[in-house]
């Protein structure tokens, strides 16, 4: 499974996956992590997702996200997952064990289409 999370400020789990440009990219097959760092024009709020570089990962971890978004990532199959954890290692070892929320809450209709 690939897991990304927003990581924005290169320490923590960090929430606003829509406006994030940095991620961490976890497979737990392998166990490798490695940064990856999207352009501006590439935020999930503001493109497209279909052929998007998170568009391969099965999970996007954050503190916090809105429905909106998590709608248009399921559309191209990747859930967002939230967590109260903000060690990355953590949050993933979390998530694994399902420790995790579905976002639900309504966000400010900012990432609602691309």
């Amino acid at each position: 499974m690939r897991i990304a999370m927003c990581c924005q400020n290169g320490r923590e789990v960090s929430a606003h996956p829509g406006k994030c440009t940095r991620f961490i990219l976890v497979d737990t097959d392998s166990g490798l992590a490695q940064w990856l760092t999207l352009p501006a024009d590439a935020m999930l709020r503001q493109t497209a997702l279909t052929d998007h570089a998170l568009g391969d990962c099965q999970v996007l971890l954050a503190r916090d996200g809105g429905a909106d978004l998590a709608r248009r990532l399921a559309e191209v199959g990747v859930s967002l997952a939230l967590t109260t954890q903000t060690e990355p290692g953590a949050a993933v070892a979390a998530h694994l064990a399902g420790d995790s929320l579905p976002a639900t809450r309504l966000g400010k209709g900012v990432c609602a289409a691309a």
